[in-house]
């Protein structure tokens, strides 16, 4: 659990452009106590824990590493996406739609057969 929950940590903090003194403060504890979730040194009680998910917008599973993305490609799609504003992200996930049902088209009628 700690190599996968620390590296999370970072990741989703780096992620979200705060610095361990912001999410301390999100969190209400104190910025040591974070800083050592992040390098490892401790590890949090399980009603921080949860906090930790709801402020990142993750599941448990995926801070302790039991639900991460298989690749670093989609570690930093990933990531890149919880950038983004609520908008952005429904936009995005349109446009990703689109391109899967164009896909599924493309897939359906290959190029030979459409002209």
């Amino acid at each position: 659990m700690k190599n996968a929950f620390r590296d999370m940590l970072r990741l989703l903090r780096r992620a979200n452009g705060w610095a361990q003194r912001e999410v301390a403060e999100r969190l209400h504890i104190n910025r040591s106590t974070y800083a050592y979730y992040e390098t490892g040194r401790t590890r949090p009680e399980y009603e921080t824990l949860a906090n930790i998910a709801k402020l990142y917008g993750v599941s448990v599973d995926f801070l302790l590493g039991k639900d991460t993305p298989a690749t670093s490609i989609e570690k930093a799609f990933f990531l890149r996406f919880l950038s983004l504003s609520e908008e952005e992200q429904a936009r995005l996930l349109r446009h990703l739609e689109d391109l899967a049902d164009s896909a599924e088209m493309t897939c359906l009628f290959p190029v030979s057969e459409r002209y």
